[in-house]
């Protein structure tokens, strides 16, 4: 063995989706090794040596060619790379005593070639598992890695480059499935795998379908390696595979970007003219190539829900209504309606153990009500509000402590939820004399904007508040306080979701893209006038429970600006405005560069091989040659051009938002902190929206209601409970909502909701379902304290049970 004495190096072979890099991860974080990662010099080589990139590139094509006419590609050609992955083992050997190497292929003929160049003190392991696992673990790996380099898995299976390394794509498998992709991975380990031989005596497989902390264990001891005490963290592990991965992907050219001319050499072209071409090529290649910038990791989704405090849930019982009374309405038995808070909603979070301890002799949690069915209690909430507290009572109690904490960068959510005509939208917006949630909300946070300006004289301008008002009805967004003009939902690259208004073309042809309307307020009047502005454009209904029931979910936002703030986000929306014509073009000479595009032709031939034609060999050629590789310099010359200037627009695009970075940064710890104030649909199951008079709009909309109300739901009790998946994307409220609920920073999120209910008798069904609802989002599941003596589903006997 060379290198250190005693050292040892471990090969890691697997398909991709078996998880070998991540296991290399762990070999390295909790056994020492040193992880050498031969799928990322297989893909491009070594950044700092062109010529072994060059080896990267050769058999990547190599191994494409072989594998469309359904050959095995030749173990030779495999020696330059392989020569360039034993040179990498060697360089770490004089460093590490200990290296673990991952990689995709595990043929024979290899692995005698890297016990020849290597010595016989190496150990193979050959990660297996069940076949579905395998391949949608693989094709996770790659919608993952595609998105970095912002390409769809669509594009990546239908295109012809040899560095996609889709093997075939369409051509070959088909419109893309999983089923289609499940057998080109079938046909891809038949390739590749070949069984260890009984006389391989340092060659082991292991098992790793169960995909948990065990596999891991099962590697390490197969390599007769002790880990550390340490719990694994496998969000740890993935965090550090997936940064490997978007540096591999940032490099990789988007299907649009390739030129296919130098694979359609025409016939009796001049060696010069040729020679020229393939500078040319090469040149572009180079352009085409871009370096990510370094940043920062970003939290992960534990971290961030560890930030985020419990939702608070309070309970809203209005009085019975004028004709209520008048029909002889009674309210519904055991329901309170009278107000009641808790130590959490008397004390702030930080100090509820404090406020415990002191002797305060509120009750821990409030209960609801007690089903005299059931005599199931329906508690655990933060407060109750009485049928005699007003919108006044309801935001000093509920909202109004939770506000100091906005001051100080963090964001604050209100969701108003509860059945048509039990007063949401009478408590978040009010009515006539009696001002809402939303207004006393914003005229808080004005008095206290107001303090911080009359105390500091900043160059970057006053504090100010911007507001933005939007609905989703029939899962679409309209913008009201753009002429309710529909909105799109779009994603940038980072996954952030941004809600678009609609594109403004300028004169001098530059496309605007702006988001969402917003609106600056300074003054209390200046958000009456919103709010009235707003709630004139938003769509209303009749149900059988109340006639202006709100069909559809109002989200206001309330956002801390100040005057620079303001300025650098306009500058960075114009420079975003160039960017966009400038990619257009780019994309345009790519596609004439690609396969059927000006210069080649891509067909069948008579026996049916796919073949890749220039257009000046035809039978009824366009172009002579000499046009040809003139056209092709024109377009190469243009591409270069237009690559060049997105590059630079889009530096000039991260610089302004680079500069919107630093204001926040050098500005007071409010400066971005938002308010998120939602007012839900009505949860409705009424004959108006299952009955035969009514229209299909109709009962659609209920549809789309309550399943918007489930998804929501499902969120809000997953961050409750520190859920390791929150489904986000089941719906377009829930994704609207998912930077304010879950923010992609560590800044914190304080959530509330205030469940509305009726206490008429007859509408008990309606105010049990909403209070379970709001007991769910609570994230408690232990029994209720006014309960102590209950018994769990669990500990109650069974008939069959019974002895004697």
């Amino acid at each position: 063995m060379f290198g250190v004495p005693g050292s040892k190096v471990f090969f890691i072979t697997a398909l991709s989706g078996t998880g070998k890099t991540i296991t290399g991860d762990y070999l390295a974080e909790y056994c020492g090794l040193y992880h050498v990662d031969g799928d990322n010099i297989l893909h491009h080589g070594v950044t700092d040596r062109p010529e072994w990139k060059q080896v990267a590139g050769d058999i990547t094509k190599a191994l494409f060619e072989y594998w469309l006419k359904g050959e095995m590609c030749p173990v030779e050609m495999w020696h330059p790379y392989l020569d360039l992955l034993c040179s990498q083992i060697k360089e770490a050997l004089k460093e590490h005593n200990q290296i673990v190497v991952t990689w995709v292929a595990y043929r024979r003929e290899v692995r005698e070639f890297l016990r020849e160049r290597l010595g016989q003190g190496l150990r193979f392991i050959r990660l297996d598992c069940e076949t579905n696992v395998l391949v949608k673990g693989a094709l996770a790996r790659l919608e993952e890695g595609l998105k970095m380099a912002r390409i769809s898995v669509e594009d990546w299976w239908t295109s012809e480059d040899p560095a996609m390394q889709n093997f075939g794509g369409e051509r070959k498998y088909g419109k893309f499935s999983l089923e289609s992709y499940k057998q080109m991975q079938l046909e891809n380990a038949l390739n590749g795998m070949v069984d260890f031989g009984s006389d391989e005596r340092d060659a082991q497989v292991v098992d790793v379908t169960s995909r948990d902390t065990t596999a891991f264990l099962c590697v390490s001891t197969a390599l007769g390696l002790r880990p550390t005490t340490e719990e694994v963290d496998i969000d740890k592990l993935k965090a550090i595979s997936t940064t490997k991965m978007a540096k591999m992907y940032a490099e990789m050219p988007a299907p649009s970007a390739v030129s296919m001319a130098k694979h359609a050499k025409p016939r009796n072209a001049p060696p010069e003219l040729w020679n020229a071409l393939l500078t040319r090529e090469r040149a572009l290649d180079k352009s085409l190539i871009v370096v990510p910038a370094k940043r920062p990791r970003g939290p992960t989704t534990r971290e961030l829900l560890e930030s985020c405090q419990r939702p608070r849930v309070f309970i809203r019982v209005r009085p019975l209504l004028k004709h209520e009374v008048h029909s002889g309405a009674q309210h519904l038995e055991g329901l309170t309606v009278s107000t009641s808070l808790s130590v959490s909603a008397r004390c702030d979070t930080a100090e509820e153990d404090k406020c415990k301890s002191s002797g305060h002799t509120g009750a821990q949690w409030v209960q609801a009500i007690e089903d005299s069915e059931t005599r199931q209690p329906i508690g655990g909430f933060d407060g109750l509000f009485g049928v005699d507290a007003d919108n006044c009572e309801v935001f000093a109690a509920a909202v109004e402590p939770v506000l100091p904490s906005v001051m100080e960068g963090s964001r604050v959510n209100l969701f108003c939820y509860g059945h048509t005509g039990t007063g949401k939208t009478h408590s978040m917006l009010g009515y006539r004399n009696e001002p809402g949630v939303f207004t006393q909300t914003a005229k808080c946070l004005l008095d206290k904007i107001r303090a911080i300006n009359a105390g500091s004289q900043s160059p970057d301008g006053p504090l100010s508040l911007q507001v933005r008002f939007v609905e989703l009805y029939l899962g679409k967004v309209f913008d009201l306080l753009d002429d309710r003009q529909e909105c799109t939902l779009r994603e940038d690259a980072d996954g952030s979701l941004h809600i678009r208004a609609a594109t403004d073309m300028q004169s001098d042809g530059r496309v605007l893209v702006r988001d969402q309307h917003s609106v600056q307020v300074s003054s209390s009047e200046d958000l009456e006038d919103i709010l009235r502005k707003g709630l004139a454009q938003r769509a209303v209904g009749s149900s059988s429970s109340h006639d202006q029931s709100s069909r559809s979910h109002a989200h206001l936002e309330i956002e801390i600006v100040n005057s620079a703030l303001v300025r650098a986000r306009e500058a960075a929306m114009q420079a975003e405005s160039l960017v966009h014509p400038a990619g257009k073009r780019k994309d345009e000479l790519m596609v004439d560069l690609g396969l059927n595009g000006k210069l080649v032709e891509y067909s069948k031939n008579e026996v049916g091989k796919h073949q890749i034609i220039p257009k000046c060999d035809e039978d009824n050629a366009s172009m002579t040659m000499e046009e040809w590789f003139a056209l092709h310099e024109k377009l190469v010359s243009e591409a270069i051009q237009a690559i060049d200037d997105c590059k630079k627009l889009s530096a000039d695009l991260q610089q302004a938002k680079d500069l919107e970075q630093m204001i926040v940064a050098r500005g007071p710890t409010c400066l971005c902190a938002k308010v998120n104030l939602v007012d839900l649909a009505g949860n409705d199951f009424d004959k108006r929206d299952i009955g035969e008079t009514h229209s299909m709009q109709q009962r659609n909309e209920s549809n789309i209601i309550n399943r918007d109300l489930l998804a929501l739901k499902e969120c809000i009790s997953g961050i409750a409970v520190k859920g390791t998946k929150i489904p986000f994307r089941n719906s377009n409220l829930t994704r609207v909502l998912q930077k304010a609920l879950l923010p992609s920073n560590h800044e914190g999120t304080t959530t509330l909701m205030l469940a509305t209910v009726s206490p008429d008798a007859a509408a008990k069904v309606s105010t049990l379902n909403t209070l379970r609802y709001a007991q769910i989002l609570t994230g408690r599941k232990e029994p209720h304290p006014s309960r102590p003596n209950a018994k769990s589903k669990a500990s109650i006997q069974k008939p069959w049970e019974k002895t004697g």
